[in-house]
């Protein structure tokens, strides 16, 4: 190889690292199992500020992305988790829940519906096709067509545009005819590249919050608080009373715990078959 050829080779491999969009990546390395269809970390971007940032569809989690076709398919996408819209609609075993799907296809002429990807195969690519770059969400394995002759599973693809206004996701079908490859859009805020990831949701797909025991306990504190407080301070001021008399309902506490020991007397009393009545105890 002549020093000419050397240097073309070596000036083509600084030309690639630096420029080429495909050196970009979104990797879910790492991620949580269950959020790695819908959240990856960026890497490799040309525009270092973008790398170590975040792109996280994980407040999605609840929502159904419907989308409809030109030709009348209607589409209905779930980011993160199996899609529940085909929980109690579809017909085709490659649409139900238990087969991960993360689109399903609705065909109105024959009232099928379909799987066009499943939610495990998810993975993110940059794509600099259309009017402007952006990450694409690929999906693989759907049920395999009738209609390609090769029998090919069908696969699905989703831009994802950001639009740090639209708080409300919107998708549209890009490509559906005559292809097994389908296209689609979203446009949301959260396509949007964020410095850390947000609250994961819990696993029923709805954000991360207190659970219901968490409220039932935290409210039984504040009406025991308020009993107590509002009690001593009313006993105090209305009546004047003192030490162990400002308590709410004294005598009620004071006898509580020699009924809680006659009511347990009893039951163990039943359960050894005594015929003794409660008044004997």
């Amino acid at each position: 190889m002549n020093l000419a050829a050397i240097i073309f080779v070596v000036l083509s491999v600084i030309v690639t690292s630096r420029f080429c969009s495909c050196a970009m990546e979104c990797s879910s390395d790492g991620v949580e199992p269950k959020l790695r269809p819908c959240r990856c970390k960026i890497s490799g971007s040309p525009t270092p500020a973008l790398n170590g940032k975040w792109i996280d569809l994980a407040p999605l989690a609840d929502a159904l992305v419907d989308m409809v076709s030109k030709s009348g398919y209607n589409y209905t996408w779930q980011p993160c988790y199996p899609n529940a819209w085909a929980a109690g609609k579809a017909r085709e075993k490659t649409c139900t829940v238990s087969n991960n799907p993360a689109i399903c296809q609705y065909d109105p002429h024959s009232a099928n519906y379909h799987c066009t990807g499943r939610q495990d195969t998810a993975a993110f690519e940059w794509d600099t096709a259309g009017d402007s770059p952006a990450w694409l969400l690929n999906f693989t394995r759907g049920e395999y067509s009738d209609e390609d002759k090769y029998k090919r599973d069908r696969t699905s693809g989703i831009r994802l545009k950001c639009d740090k206004t639209a708080t409300t996701p919107t998708g549209t079908v890009l490509q559906d005819t005559d292809t097994i490859d389908y296209k689609f859009q979203l446009v949301s805020k959260y396509a949007c590249p964020v410095d850390h990831p947000y609250a994961p949701p819990d696993k029923k797909g709805s954000r991360g919050g207190l659970s219901t025991g968490s409220v039932m306990v935290i409210i039984f504190f504040v009406v025991v608080t308020v009993y107590m407080v509002g009690g001593v301070v009313y006993l105090r001021g209305t009546k004047g009373a003192e030490g162990a008399e400002m308590v709410p309902n004294y005598d009620f506490w004071v006898m509580l715990p020699g009924l809680v020991k006659d009511g347990l007397l009893f039951l163990v009393s039943l359960g050894r078959g005594n015929k003794s009545t409660y008044e004997t105890i």
